[in-house]
């Protein structure tokens, strides 16, 4: 709502012979006009640039680090006063009178701005905000004099928005001032690894049996079932790894890794499993290494990186009491910073914390990840009927909107694995653009995005989702298997993405699958992800495998649910716990009822939801 019809101002850049005191009218209000529409003309030249709502924590010892800080940048060639200016919703903060963003420049605005000021020499701070920026999401918004909204963010901490940037040591940066800033494709985690070198790490120790570990042991102390080094990251991350070597007393002793320089091929030297899965070689400088990709924890029996301790073509097991040597170079790019090596069943395991940066983000500065353009954004994405029936046509509409204009927008589709079909969509009114996707046969998954270019010079384009090919919005033709009296969760996932997680190779995988995910026939998660979970007994079961379902962090289950889990058992447990409900006197979660549909012809049936705890579980 519109405070009393007044003109908050611009300071006049100053000029040769000019009044640097000088004033102008600032855009806002036109005039007073009562009886006839309003005459607003909102501020465009402050933006909301970059957001640091997690800082990395310090390591050894822990302590978390309360750093917080927004940047404001002015993308106009004017000078700006922010006097009366406001940040508000998850932060609060007035701007001071005579505060000025000068034309292309940057304003910062911390928790502590004198910690700020102090990390962040010579970068100009306006002070300290109340409250603070939620480590899971939080709306920001900048507010003119009179209250007018100039500009807001809803950033969140997962997928489809950034994931470094929660407290993995990256800030959260607009890729171009002129972005769409609402939509999560136009940010990125700030690129840290231009500040990172590599480095050496040793550890040196003897072989010891852990107090879990295997029973075959020789006479000899050793165990001679398992020779192999295994390699991973604690959490998200990616590292770039050289020179790996493991050597046994006495010094020099024997070299027992194979390929530890990662020269030619990855394999059949080296074992990449599970959530690592997206490892390679990386050519550094002309030198080859392994860039390490985790998106999730290692496990001590998957989701790992291993290779076979050997002399020559013989395998070399470990003996316990013996000394060995393990060391490498390592570089970290982003992410988890803790590199784990160790040999099977934790013999000689050594966390190795990578060293880091001492600063994240760019404040004061232009953005690291800033491209000139960045093309179109998208936004209110739906397809129509979210679960159509055999023949039946798909209408795909979007909002595509650009700075310059939007120049054409095509669909495409692939139909079952086949090669992408493209079609030209159809602008309306307010920037909404239609595509068609012919009607199929029962079942047929058809996997569809979006390509924009816009209307500059020379175009830019972007698509939707921002992994294109590799992303998962998909749609499924009706099989059949819905309830119309239940609440039904649909799970859709490509035909080799299901052939993946069923494999027996890689069953133990945590690495999630993208899917598309339908409740109730009608509400649409696109780019959600799955994995199975369970023990390597219950995986492998049809009767007992269950998953794990991730929701997108801008669109959650029933608002709340980020994540929901499916397993098998038996009709007990619901029973006694609808008893205690009915009781009345107990405590206890509510349990509703999902009938779940999921990529596996066996795993289709009636569900329980717990919000608290495992939300959905399987009857």
């Amino acid at each position: 709502m519109l405070q009393k019809a007044q003109k908050h101002q611009l300071r006049r850049p100053p000029v040769a012979g000019g009044d640097p005191g000088e004033f102008l009218a600032a855009e806002g209000p036109a005039d007073i006009t009562p009886g006839a529409a309003n005459q607003v003309t909102l501020p465009t030249a402050v933006v909301v640039n970059e957001i640091m709502y997690n800082r990395r924590p310090q390591f050894l010892p822990y302590v978390e680090n309360p750093e917080e800080w927004i940047e404001l940048h002015n993308k106009s060639g004017s000078d700006v006063s922010l006097a009366g200016w406001e940040l508000g919703d998850g932060i609060r903060f007035t701007f001071p009178p005579l505060t000025v963003i000068p034309a292309g420049g940057y304003l910062c605005v911390a928790q502590d701005a004198t910690a700020f000021a102090a990390a962040n020499p010579g970068v100009p701070v306006a002070g300290s905000f109340s409250g603070g920026l939620s480590n899971r999401g939080e709306r920001i918004i900048l507010r003119d004099a009179l209250g007018n909204a100039v500009d807001e963010v809803f950033y969140r901490d997962k997928e489809p928005w950034p994931l470094y940037t929660d407290g993995l040591g990256s800030s959260l940066e607009l890729k171009n001032p002129e972005a769409d800033n609402s939509v999560p494709e136009s940010w990125a985690a700030s690129d840290e690894s231009i500040r990172s070198s590599w480095q050496s790490y040793t550890f040196t120790a003897a072989a010891a049996t852990p107090i879990y570990s295997p029973t075959i042991i020789s006479a000899a102390n050793a165990t001679t079932s398992f020779h192999e080094l295994r390699m991973g990251l604690l959490e998200e991350g990616e590292v770039l790894v050289d020179d790996v070597s493991v050597r046994d007393t006495p010094i020099p002793g024997t070299e027992l890794i194979q390929n530890g320089t990662f020269t030619g091929n990855i394999a059949p030297s080296w074992r990449i499993l599970g959530n690592h899965q997206t490892s390679g070689i990386f050519n550094d400088a002309g030198n080859p290494a392994l860039q390490l990709r985790a998106s999730g924890p290692l496990l001590y029996m998957h989701n790992l990186l291993e290779t076979s301790l050997k002399s020559g073509a013989s395998l070399v097991p470990v003996i316990n009491g013996r000394q060995y040597t393990i060391s490498l170079r390592a570089k970290w790019l982003r992410g988890c910073p803790w590199l784990h090596t160790e040999f099977y069943y934790n013999k000689l395991a050594k966390t190795f914390l990578l060293t880091l940066p001492a600063q994240s983000g760019t404040p004061g500065a232009q953005n690291s990840v800033f491209v000139a353009n960045s093309g179109p954004a998208f936004t209110g994405v739906r397809h129509s009927p979210p679960v159509p029936n055999p023949g039946e046509p798909v209408t795909v509409t979007a909002r595509v909107t650009d700075s310059h204009g939007v120049g054409s927008v095509t669909l495409k589709y692939s139909v079952n694995g086949t090669a992408f079909v493209t079609t030209t969509m159809t602008a309306g009114t307010a920037g909404i653009f239609t595509g068609t996707i012919p009607g199929r046969v029962a079942n047929a998954v058809t996997q569809f995005y979006m390509e924009a270019a816009d209307a500059a010079g020379i175009p830019v384009t972007a698509v939707w989702p921002a992994a294109g090919a590799n992303s998962r919005a998909l749609i499924k033709v009706n099989e059949g298997a819905a309830l119309a009296s239940k609440q039904n969760l649909r799970l859709i996932t490509t035909a080799a993405d299901a052939a993946e997680l069923a494999s027996q190779v890689n069953m133990m995988s945590n690495h999630r699958r993208g899917c598309t995910i339908i409740h109730n026939e009608r509400e649409i998660f696109y780019n959600g992800k799955i994995r199975l979970r369970g023990s390597m007994y219950s995986r492998s079961n049809s009767g007992q495998a269950g998953e794990s379902i991730a929701f997108p962090a801008d669109k959650l289950f029933r608002g709340t649910q980020r994540t929901v889990s499916v397993r098998r058992s038996g009709m007990n447990e619901i029973v006694v716990k609808h008893a205690i409900n009915a009781a009345g006197r107990l405590p206890d979660n509510y349990n509703d009822i999902i009938h779940l549909i999921s990529f596996r012809s066996d795993i289709v049936g009636a569900l329980r939801w717990t919000p608290k705890t495992r939300p959905l579980v399987k009857l």
